[in-house]
Parts: structure tokens; C-alpha cells; sequence
């Protein structure tokens, strides 16, 4: 039997990307959530985070995916080089769950040229083209 694990998505792994369709077979959507921990996103052609105090919550969509599809999405992520994963506290509705997500600790990288603005809610979401 194959364990599942929740994964928390904000970028090009949302439903309606190429990479979604691709890497995301085998994922049951659960919910549409935000994080707990404030963050900032840059903006690369693809979305990049950072914890950040002064930051804003991230919005996205939680999948149940099979622990063994982990190291496909690892591997898209480049981790532990370019992103690093952790697991977070992450928002539903009024219930709260745990689930993976990446995110990127090299400051150097926050020197980016466009960053993602809140919402109207104070959510950073990022809008696939």
C-alpha cells in the first residue's frame, strides 16, 4: 500500500499548467488553502518564496499524492538545490492540516526585479498566464 502525503501548490504545479497534467497525475485535489507562515513571492516567469515577517499569506491548492510521486515533483523543484521543502500549516477553510511545500532560503534570489502584490484579501496568488 502507498502512503499519501498533502502537498500545497502555488505555482506552475496548479491545476490548468502543462506541468500540472504532467506531474500531477496521480494527485487528488483536496482544496483550495492558504499558509500560515508569511512569505514573499518573486516573480521569475515562475513563483519563488521566501519567509518573511513583513510578508503576506500564500494561496493555493492542496493535493493527496502518493508519497512515492515525492521525488518527481523533488526533482522538478530541483530540490534540495534551488528549493527546499518543509512541511507547513496550511489553511482551509476554518480546519487546518499539515502539508509539503517548497520554498527558497537564498536571499540572493530576492533581489528580483517583479514581485507578486497581495490580493484584496492580503493573499499572494500567483495568476498562470
Amino acid at each position: 500500500m502507498n502512503k499519501k502525503i498533502y502537498i500545497f501548490v502555488y505555482g506552475t504545479l496548479k491545476k490548468g499548467t502543462r506541468q500540472h497534467n504532467r506531474l500531477m497525475k496521480n494527485a487528488e485535489f483536496v482544496g483550495i488553502g492558504t499558509t500560515t507562515t508569511k512569505y514573499v513571492m518573486c516573480n521569475y516567469g515562475y513563483p519563488m518564496i521566501f519567509e518573511d515577517k513583513n510578508g503576506h499569506i500564500i494561496k493555493g491548492e492542496v493535493y493527496k499524492i502518493p508519497i512515492s510521486d515525492l521525488y518527481i515533483l523533488d526533482r522538478y523543484e530541483g530540490y534540495p538545490s534551488l528549493y527546499k521543502r518543509k512541511i507547513e500549516k496550511i489553511r482551509i477553510g476554518n480546519k487546518e492540516m499539515d502539508a509539503y511545500i517548497y520554498y527558497n532560503t537564498d536571499r540572493r534570489h530576492l533581489n528580483c526585479k517583479y514581485t507578486v502584490e497581495p490580493n484584496i484579501y492580503g493573499e499572494l496568488e500567483w495568476q498562470i498566464a
